[in-house]
């Protein structure tokens, strides 16, 4: 964010991107290790590996399957159509 908007307070953030149609957006993370959502919450799930990972405190596994549902509920398939030819 300091970048566009050049505010002291705002070194460090960034946007979150949406969370629309991610259920079709892997692989995940920075370098494509994960293929599947459910791979990535369970991960997400542990709670931190490193100390690097401070932030992430981990969540129940009742939680997993709940959430899992949630981020293919906010997702769809591309939509198929008939690119028109223009003339």
């Amino acid at each position: 964010m300091y970048k566009v908007t050049h505010k002291e307070e705002d070194k460090g953030k960034f946007k979150t991107p949406s969370l629309r149609n991610v259920a079709f957006t892997g692989p995940y993370m920075h370098d494509g290790t994960f293929k599947s959502i459910e791979t990535i919450i369970g991960l997400y799930g542990k709670g931190p590996a490193s100390p690097e990972t401070h932030l992430l405190h981990g969540f129940p596994n009742d939680i997993h399957k709940p959430l899992i549902a949630f981020l293919k509920s906010i997702s769809a398939p591309p939509l198929q159509f008939e690119k028109p030819e223009i003339p």
